[in-house]
């Protein structure tokens, strides 16, 4: 039988718009939160992103089509309104 480790998921939500970007994450076993925000293209921690990406398993409810590439921007450098 298949069994999802869940001590190691986060849930990630993504919101953006032209002035401000917040990436989110919500770890399942304990309800704690990291948030990262950008403000009118402001930096952003991408080192602590990075870190918890390889670090914990991503459940998002859209994860390839959207969250996957506001993250890449992201990482990237890209200004808010280029990832907008």
């Amino acid at each position: 039988m298949f069994k999802m480790d869940v001590e190691n998921q986060v849930a990630l939500d993504i919101e953006c718009y032209p002035n401000y970007l917040l990436i989110m994450f919500k770890k399942i076993t304990t309800s704690e939160i990291v948030y990262f925000e950008k403000h009118n293209d402001s930096e952003i921690n991408c080192a602590n992103i990075n870190f918890i990406l390889r670090s914990y398993t991503s459940v998002t409810f859209n994860g390839l089509k959207y969250d996957k590439t506001i993250l890449e921007a992201t990482l990237a450098g890209f200004s808010n309104k280029r990832i907008h």
